[in-house]
């Protein structure tokens, strides 16, 4: 299979906030709405659509997501390795701004606002 990035990402072990973690999954990038083109072999193709299928009915199951409103002036902060997230349909007016800081950078601030390495 052909894909412009991996969905999962493995790493024997690594670092999340100071701490080592186990080996096993440290990444899932997926959006559905924005997926590069898959080449699949004809004979994988049923599994692979079958299992995103499953994928995505996990994904959007009322039991794996938790909704909530922000109010106006409200700020969401997340790891985008950690926390997969979404917006659901919305009408009216908004602003939504968005901006991204590297994990690198994140983990220097931190340490130098702590005192301790991360």
């Amino acid at each position: 299979m052909h894909m412009a990035r991996p969905v999962f990402t493995h790493s024997p072990s690594f670092h999340f906030y100071g701490r080592r973690a186990g080996g096993g999954l440290s990444q899932m990038a997926f959006n559905n709405d924005d997926r590069a083109p898959v080449h699949v072999p004809a004979a994988v193709d049923p599994l692979y659509y079958g299992a995103l299928f499953r994928l995505m009915h996990a994904l959007r199951a009322p039991s794996s997501a938790l909704r909530f409103r922000l109010a106006p002036h409200q700020l969401l902060c997340t790891v985008n390795w950690r926390v997969m997230h979404g917006r659901t349909a919305f009408s009216g007016e908004r602003t939504l701004m968005g901006g991204y800081i590297d994990m690198q950078d994140f983990r220097s601030r931190l340490a130098s606002l702590t005192g301790r390495p991360f």
